[in-house]
């Protein structure tokens, strides 16, 4: 109750500025509440509840190549442990609003959106003569738009699937739920879902997957309209219970001595039905063929997602304050995130995320058909094969061919989901869901209740 009241109080206090035009300066103008260094840089407000090392680093890189701008970041986690985002709420609401806002799964993000605490980042590019949007994946900008407008930037991505065997789970991407709960009842003996380590997950890690995979299935972001008391959220509700309570990997593993040997063998022969993968880069389509399944595979999808079933997994998310004080050095920081030399860190064969920039991700496909190498004490090239290990074996996998590589551009083009955590929402979700679990409650009973305490949730913070 406390934070909704805070989150009230924030909004009210952003509409107020919203309305001001204080503090903006004419055009050429250093605006008054605008803050300098003492070598003239004008400052550039970054609000982060926490940040890690490569922020820290963006960070310092961007202050050193800008002439013109400095980014100094109020990092709220590590200045007030206790309670981080509601010191960070309470600056908002005294009118202390940053220029840019590292975005986390702790803030309200479609709240400060709907209330207009956000700006909306294509009047920012669209004004900058020397920036084109149609340089960057357009379905990755369209999946973050609310609206028709883009509040979020995600500067790199992975994409968030379920793989299986062709043979088993069709070819096709996308299912519904009662397909996806028809495969597992004609496998009774599988394992249903697992992930990269383990042949089975347990029931906490596949039901909070659901929800933060399959968020935009049951919250309709732009209308804040939520329906958690429908049939498919009752159904993977209920299909959750097949999940073991908890897996000790370390015990299963401790149990064999050939732990990863069975692992790949359960993923070659389809006993792990489907498997909880992250997308980053253009070899990982090879390697779960090569290596894993020794078969072809297909991205299925989470079910009931919309389209392929497959979300966009962000790294960072930045946003800019509608009512920045600096919107100019806003955009300037933001744009370092879009520039060729950013971009191109992710277009390496080693990378676990895709970058955004189109001409990044051709590169990024390019270096996926290349033979790895070093230089020997000549200068000459040497070649070495691309090998993974599959629990027994060194296998070589190869280098992509075109096709291949057209095959994933055309997976990150056929998107159109974004995996969204909202801290509040999943406590809800997963204390309800626990009457159920534990037989308090109903299927549909507890579903009844999530869908009340989410839409009151989100009503209020509206």
């Amino acid at each position: 109750m406390r934070f909704k009241k805070i989150l009230a109080a924030v909004m009210s206090a952003v509409m107020v500025l919203a309305m001001s035009s204080c503090g903006k300066g004419g055009e050429g103008q250093v605006p008054q509440n605008v803050k300098t260094t003492d070598d003239g840089k004008k400052i550039v407000t970054v609000y982060a509840l926490y940040m890690d090392d490569d922020l820290k680093n963006d960070v310092s890189d961007f202050n050193r190549k800008s002439s013109e701008y400095q980014a100094e970041v109020k990092e709220y986690g590590k200045d007030y442990p206790d309670d981080p985002i509601t010191r960070l709420n309470n600056d908002i609401i005294a009118g202390k609003i940053p220029d840019v806002i590292l975005l986390h799964p702790a803030m309200p993000i479609d709240s400060y959106i709907s209330k207009g605490f956000l700006a909306d980042l294509y009047g920012l590019m669209d004004k900058d003569e020397a920036f084109s949007r149609t340089d960057y994946l357009d379905g990755v900008l369209k999946a973050y738009e609310t609206n028709g407008k883009l509040y979020e930037l995600v500067p790199s991505f992975s994409i968030n699937t379920l793989v299986g065997k062709a043979s088993i789970t069709g070819s096709t991407s996308g299912w519904t739920v009662d397909e996806f709960i028809k495969l597992a009842d004609e496998n009774p003996d599988k394992y249903i879902v697992g992930d990269r380590y383990c042949v089975t997950i347990d029931r906490s890690n596949f039901f909070s997957a659901v929800t933060r995979q399959c968020y935009e299935n049951f919250i309709d972001r732009e209308s804040g309209k939520c329906n958690f008391d429908s049939e498919d959220f009752i159904r993977l509700m209920e299909f959750t219970d097949r999940f073991p309570q908890e897996v000790d990997r370390e015990q299963m593993e401790a149990n064999s001595n050939n732990y990863w040997t069975d692992y790949y063998k359960a993923c070659r022969d389809g006993d792990m039905l489907l498997c909880m993968c992250s997308i980053g880069n253009f070899e990982d389509m090879r390697i779960l063929e090569k290596v894993n399944y020794v078969s072809p595979v297909t991205f299925k999808g989470y079910p009931g997602a919309k389209g392929n079933g497959a979300v966009f997994n962000a790294y960072k998310e930045l946003a800019a304050a509608e009512n920045a004080s600096n919107p100019e050095g806003a955009w300037e920081f933001l744009k370092y995130f879009l520039t060729d030399e950013y971009q191109e860190q992710y277009a390496k064969n080693d990378s676990d995320r895709f970058p955004l920039k189109l001409s990044a991700v051709e590169k990024a496909a390019e270096a996926a058909k290349e033979m790895p190498y070093y230089e020997d004490d000549n200068g000459r090239k040497v070649y070495e094969q691309k090998t993974y290990w599959n629990g027994s074996a060194e296998v070589n996998i190869g280098i992509n061919t075109d096709e291949e590589n057209k095959n994933i551009i055309n997976f990150i083009n056929s998107v159109e989901n974004i995996s969204r955590y909202d801290s509040g929402i999943n406590a809800i979700i997963s204390e309800e869901a626990a009457t159920y679990f534990s037989g308090q409650k109903s299927s549909k009973e507890a579903a009844e209740i999530i869908q009340n305490r989410v839409q009151n949730y989100i009503d209020e913070s509206r």
